[in-house]
């Protein structure tokens, strides 16, 4: 249990450091996607805002909060999440979908 705990600090140290520091590209912050995504919704109120998939079978994950914080998760084929991005005053704005009308 102490090594958990211990890969939680880590987590929640580099997300804070991340968001501070208001850098677009935050050092690589890896856990299991449940530990990040826990210590994400606990500590930041961050919720999922939108997924992809990119070759060979990663996915991008974005978590917004309602105060404008976001972090970019990417999770790989064997499991492994990390924080790949983190910063603040996200905003949503409506794209329309290709093909469609305005």
């Amino acid at each position: 249990m102490k090594v958990l705990n211990g890969i939680s600090v880590a987590i929640i140290a580099a997300i804070a450091f991340a968001q501070s520091s208001r850098s677009s590209l935050a050092q690589a912050a890896c856990a299991t996607r449940d530990e990040i995504v826990s210590a994400l919704s606990k500590n930041y109120k961050e919720n999922p805002a939108g997924i992809g998939l990119a070759p060979p079978g990663r996915v991008f994950e974005l978590y917004v909060s309602d105060a404008g914080a976001w972090t970019l998760l990417l999770t790989t084929v064997n499991g492994r999440s990390c924080v790949i991005g983190a910063g603040e005053n996200w905003e949503t704005n409506a794209v329309p979908v290709k093909g469609s009308a305005i």
